[in-house]
């Protein structure tokens, strides 16, 4: 694989630690990450065309993959991502959208699984692969997929108290191996309830949030992603007003005063692919401009509290 060519790198950007310098010339730099107090600091990582799809839903072919082209500098990105991580999440309509896919460094780029693996060691992170969040309010998950017979990835489900009672009614003792953890009444599941359950149960400090956009959008809404980053296709998707096409964020709205503001950190290029690193502006500070009441439209309810399934979310 070609190294990443830098384009733009901001100065000011936290002091790198524990990136091996193989990884740091293929990357183009180094690669550090702050964190946010009483809370994971989160990462967001999409791959777009041109013209903002993140998805072809297609059955077979919707994975950021087929976006992206198979893109080998991409792949490395998000393996880069994974290894740095504590968690990396995603909706349950991901992870079935994408089958087959687990969402480790090393699935994604394996010819540098040994150098994630020196990453992780050098970060002081204690199991091989980051923990595989899957949010899902209603509970459907298909608990065939790879993820959750990856040997030595653990995973999590955060599901409502409904969704908890269908897994348990539908997957019964193969529930065993996989913890679940619910986050409220739902359907919806409130990204701070989920934060603070990995943060405070599990001890996420970096969190990688893969999507979809459908679950983007409220975290955006709430302020809660910390950073973007944003692959770019050379290529148009199109839309059509039968062809179902999502763009980077679903199921919420901005009106031009609240639009939350990025700050662009770094910009790598990879052939005709741009490789975007975008920093979040506090949504307080957006917010701010004399925003309505109505600014921001989230087609999600509120949910408060947080038990487990069993009571015992940290021991299992």
């Amino acid at each position: 694989m070609e190294p990443l060519a830098t384009l733009f790198e901001q100065s000011a950007m936290p002091a790198a630690a524990g990136l091996p310098e193989p990884l740091r010339k293929l990357y183009g730099g180094h690669l550090a990450f702050p964190q946010s107090p009483g809370r994971p600091y989160v990462v967001a990582n999409f791959v777009s065309t041109l013209d903002g799809v993140v998805s072809y839903d297609i059955a077979g072919s919707s994975g950021g993959g087929h976006v992206s082209g198979f893109n080998p500098q991409d792949a490395f990105v998000i393996g880069l991502l994974r290894a740095c991580a504590d968690a990396v999440m995603v909706g349950a309509g991901t992870l079935h959208g994408d089958p087959g896919h687990v969402r480790t460094a090393s699935f994604i780029f394996p010819e540098a699984q040994r150098r994630y693996a020196e990453l992780r060691q050098a970060l002081g992170k204690t199991t091989l692969h980051p923990l595989n969040v899957i949010i899902s309010g209603s509970g459907r998950v298909d608990l065939a997929e790879p993820t959750f017979h990856t040997p030595g990835l653990k995973t999590l489900i955060v599901t409502s108290r409904a969704g908890c009672a269908h897994l348990e009614a539908t997957h019964g003792a193969a529930l065993a191996t996989t913890r679940v953890a619910t986050a409220g009444d739902g359907p919806a599941l409130a990204p701070e309830v989920i934060l603070t359950l990995l943060y405070r149960d599990l001890g996420v400090r970096l969190l990688v949030h893969e999507g979809g956009p459908t679950l983007l959008g409220p975290f955006l809404a709430e302020g809660l992603i910390d950073e973007l980053f944003l692959t770019i296709a050379p290529w148009v998707a199109g839309r059509s007003t039968d062809t179902r096409r999502p763009g980077l964020v679903e199921g919420v709205t901005f009106s031009p005063e609240a639009a939350p503001g990025l700050e662009l950190v770094s910009a790598k290029q990879a052939g005709d692919h741009l490789l975007l690193r975008y920093r979040a502006q506090l949504l307080a500070q957006t917010m701010g401009r004399a925003a309505p009441a109505d600014a921001v439209r989230v087609d999600h309810g509120r949910t408060t509290g947080t038990v487990t399934c069993d009571g015992n979310l940290a021991a299992r």
